[in-house]
């Protein structure tokens, strides 16, 4: 894993409005197909894409080395940059909250900005408790960073110009830890530790987080943990070359591996994402991966966008869902914008 004038939405547009766009059918032998349609791009420029969070009609690029860009997506068929700041660093993960954005920068930290004019994103704190900030998700006041070998840290943002460290779940006494993405729901985090694997947190009280739950050592499979995302009782874990594994977190304290689905054309299962009763998730040299998860026993791969078709060296790290776009960060590659033809 390598660490680097607008017309109307297209929200209202008939898919047929599309037939100048690149179609891709999906192939999955156990349920529907739905196809996707690629109809945007935004390059990644003197940057490698390494993630977005999209909000609204603007979409935020964790460009690397470039910094943060921020695109009107209004009209997903033309994105349009509005706005770039880099503050140093090497932008890998982005959250965003209202008009308030922050930003995991690798050894520089996490840093946060007010993007209440996109076209002005404005850098209000700062702070560096070292590691790498690799993934980053909010919960109220507060920020959860993963933090690579330092693990997890939680930082108090209610004042966005100063935010502090108060909360640290070490990952000191976990040999094989890499604290790589978290994702938080209620009073629980968890966290995608690489070959750990999946760890739980109690978050009710951020200033002192206890680890209540873990997955077991997954190196055993050759399985690196790095994406994760949360949806009621189940939690989903990237487990790059194992595929996929949900787990059940309704008892925090024994997460039970429910289902391990690998169904993959690419290499590896990296970053992921859910949005509504899809799971989002990026296939490293295989492309985009759509998953119906409304039965979270019996998931089902719905659609796939293979990414060969924009290069021999297109390499996916994350994926989202919005409405009925998805965003498919491709590294050098940029980002790919389709329209998905899913059931709501």
């Amino acid at each position: 894993m390598e660490i680097q004038s607008k017309s109307n939405t297209i929200r209202s547009f008939p898919v047929s409005a599309l037939v100048l766009a690149s179609l891709f059918i999906l192939a999955n032998n156990s349920s529907a197909q739905v196809a996707l349609t690629s109809i945007g791009h935004i390059s990644a420029g003197a940057g490698e894409s390494h993630s977005i969070a999209v909000s609204g009609n603007y979409a935020y690029v964790a460009n690397g080395s470039d910094g943060l860009k921020i695109y009107d997506i209004s009209n997903p068929i033309m994105p349009v940059n509005v706005g770039h700041t880099n503050n140093g660093g090497c932008a890998f993960g982005v959250a965003v909250v209202g008009n308030e954005l922050y930003l995991a920068n690798l050894d520089d930290g996490l840093r946060t900005y007010d993007v209440s004019n996109p076209a002005r994103p404005v850098n209000q704190g700062h702070v560096n408790n070292g590691g790498m900030a690799l993934g980053v998700a909010v919960s109220g006041s507060y920020v959860y960073l993963a933090n690579d070998n330092d693990g997890l840290r939680i930082y108090d943002v209610s004042n966005p110009s100063n935010p502090t460290n108060i909360g640290c779940a070490s990952n000191t006494n976990f040999y094989r830890g890499v604290a790589y993405a978290v994702a938080v729901s209620g009073s629980l985090a968890c966290v995608a530790n690489g070959h750990d694997g999946l760890r739980v947190y109690d978050v009710s009280n951020p200033a002192n987080p206890v680890n209540v739950g873990y997955s077991g050592d997954f190196s055993y499979s050759g399985a690196f943990a790095v994406g994760i995302a949360m949806s009621g009782n189940y939690a989903y874990l990237g487990d790059s070359a194992d595929g996929f594994r949900v787990f059940d977190i309704s008892n925090p304290a024994n997460p039970t591996s429910v289902t391990n689905l690998f169904n993959s054309p690419g290499s590896c299962i990296e970053r992921t994402s859910v949005s509504g009763h899809y799971l989002y998730f990026a296939d490293f040299n295989g492309g985009l991966r759509i998953c119906d998860i409304s039965t979270p026993l019996l998931p089902a791969f719905v659609a796939n966008a293979s990414n060969a078709v924009f290069g021999p060296n297109t390499l996916s790290e994350f994926a989202t869902g919005s409405g009925n776009l998805a965003f498919l960060v491709n590294r050098t590659d940029g980002i790919r914008i389709f329209i998905t033809a899913l059931p709501p």
